[in-house]
């Protein structure tokens, strides 16, 4: 037991926003500050990620995407 709470303690530490890199532009969103990059120089493609994740999920599709939009 006494391992699998250092377990989880550990994964929760991973996923507070003060623990991850922050790059890119803040935009308020009502009292919410979102983080957002801006990649290439054609139409726009939006990539969103879920609440356990970050930018880095779409790190690879994210530069394939930018050559072209």
């Amino acid at each position: 037991m006494e391992t699998h709470l250092r377990t989880g303690v550990v994964a929760a530490a991973l996923f507070l926003p003060s623990a991850l890199p922050v790059s890119g532009d803040e935009i308020a969103v009502g009292e919410t500050m979102l983080t957002y990059e801006e990649v290439g120089t054609g139409p726009v493609v939006l990539f969103l990620h879920g609440a356990v994740s970050d930018h880095r999920v779409w790190g690879g599709i994210r530069d394939r995407v930018a050559e072209r939009h």
